[in-house]
């Protein structure tokens, strides 16, 4: 399998798991409306996408991780899509795992989840993600 195409599977399939569990997080939360509203399909995959991709970003190389540390809208993700394809093989310096965690955190929180459940969430999303790179040997 080409590179690239791995290296997209890798993504959507991250990107799916995070907003697989980002929906259940917020089912578990409640049923108020805002909740109700945070559980739709669409806005949960972003969010997804949100924590996702800084952390892809940020395993490859650290300029890589400050030009997609934020994703405010869904070109932008799909801007990191393309960088993160593109790049290949991790390039030190790469930024540190707890970074990565605390950042994922506060995009979380931003999003209501607390934070012991943001920080297990974050901590899982980096081992897996550091996992499928180095399995393609690219991080």
């Amino acid at each position: 399998m080409d590179s690239q195409v791995y290296t997209r599977s890798i993504i959507e399939e991250e990107e799916r798991e995070a907003a697989s569990t980002l929906s259940a997080e917020f089912k578990r939360e409640g049923s108020s409306a805002e909740r109700n509203a945070m559980a739709d399909e669409a806005l949960v995959a972003f969010i997804g996408a949100q924590v996702v991709l800084p952390i892809i970003c940020g395993v490859l190389s650290s300029a890589l991780y400050e030009i997609f540390r934020h994703i405010t809208g869904r070109s932008r993700a799909e801007e990191a899509r393309k960088a993160i394809e593109k790049h290949g093989p991790a390039k030190p310096p790469v930024v540190k795992g707890e970074t990565l965690i605390e950042d994922t955190c506060q995009i979380l929180a931003s999003r209501d989840i607390d934070e012991k459940t943001a920080r297990a969430i974050a901590e899982q999303l980096l081992r897996r993600i550091k996992s499928r790179l180095r399995a393609q040997n690219v991080a």
